[in-house]
């Protein structure tokens, strides 16, 4: 009974604070906006977002994240060296809470609440990487999520159905399977850090026998996301091939100026694009087009729309399409609500800075 009136308080504590957000971000676009502005603006709303040393976004039924979000967010701004300088106190303080945060296991989950697992250990390592706090550091449990070919998100099936807790998932080989844009990522911590060599081949022949159609993201709705992270540890390694494999597919899936999921135009993706994009002169036009379109569409609190990319695909699929879900805060078959615009803002952000840089 305790256990769930703490869970029902929680519950509570993370509806409020969903509202709050919502009735004070912006829907009003900027009016004469210039690419210089938004980087203002941009840098603005995250240092702003940023609350106790968390970045907290995406609520689902694991409730609002805010070891995974802080994760994410910090590793966009910590690989950069120029592009950090914007954050130095942000970024103090949360890597204080990432490290704050690691579990027993030296392992990190999608909140406080919920249980470890491999992508959210994924972005906490490479935020820390680019900061140098992870030496010493035992990997083994992370490494364990590697299953021969690729990682996992989850890999003790038995623990994950007991915390679930739901009486109707007796299932989870989905949620404990392969997954490529966990892989992806993991692919990329282990190209910087030059650590697990053997496991960052495998990877990296593995990804390689695949067709660039065929790679998709299990918890995403595009699989650009997948192909963003590959596309980082190819830049990394300097596969030019392999690079532009990944460039001329992103290219042609360009419709409109913006880049799209089933759902129609996301502005996450299109950041992530106009990232694959903007360091080859082939594309220079349309990368352009991406700018300009990417800076119309800033709201005057400084973020842009969310994207609500995040999928909880049912736990035993083993191959989710990710289509025709609905956005929901309780559930799986459904996306999640980006109700803080957070992952969409700083990849804009750290987009526009980039092609500011480049050009």
């Amino acid at each position: 009974m305790k256990i769930k009136f703490q869970s029902s308080i929680k519950e509570i504590e993370s509806y409020l604070f969903k509202l709050e957000v919502d009735i004070d971000k912006s829907n009003v676009l900027l009016e004469n906006n210039t690419l210089e502005k938004a980087i203002f603006k941009g840098v603005s709303y995250i240092k702003k977002s940023l609350i106790q040393g968390q970045w907290c976004d995406y609520y689902n039924q694991g409730g609002i994240s805010n070891i995974w979000s802080t994760s994410f967010v910090l590793s966009k701004i910590v690989s950069d060296v120029n592009f950090k300088e914007y954050f130095e106190k942000e970024i103090n303080l949360a890597s204080d809470f990432i490290l704050s945060s690691m579990s027993r296991n030296n392992m990190w989950g999608y909140n406080s609440t919920w249980i470890e697992d491999a992508d959210s250990t994924n972005f906490a390592l490479i935020s820390l990487w680019f900061l140098n706090k992870l030496d010493n550091f035992d990997y083994k449990n992370w490494v364990s999520h590697f299953k021969s070919s690729f990682f996992t998100t989850y890999c003790d099936s038995n623990f994950l159905k007991v915390s679930l807790a739901d009486k109707n998932i007796n299932n989870v080989d989905g949620w404990c399977s392969d997954h490529y844009c966990v892989s992806a990522v993991s692919l990329y911590f282990l190209t910087i850090s030059n650590r697990y060599p053997h496991i960052k081949n495998k990877l990296l022949e593995n990804f390689k026998s695949i067709s660039v159609k065929d790679i998709k993201s299990y918890w995403w709705s595009s699989n650009i996301y997948t192909l963003y992270y590959l596309f980082l540890s190819y830049k990394e390694l300097g596969f030019k091939e392999e690079i532009e494999i990944i460039q001329n597919y992103v290219s042609i899936n360009i419709k409109k100026g913006f880049y799209e999921d089933s759902y129609g135009k996301n502005l996450f993706y299109t950041a992530l694009a106009l990232e694959i994009l903007l360091f080859n002169l082939k594309f220079k036009e349309l990368t352009i087009k991406l700018v300009n379109n990417l800076v119309d569409s800033q709201f005057d609190d400084g973020s842009w729309l969310e994207s609500n990319s995040l999928c909880i695909p049912k736990p035993n699929e083993l191959k989710p399409t990710n289509e025709n879900y609905n956005i929901q805060d309780f559930g799986v078959g459904v996306r999640s609500h980006e109700f803080n615009r957070l992952f969409t803002s700083v990849a804009v952000l750290k987009s526009l800075y980039l092609w500011k840089n480049q050009n």
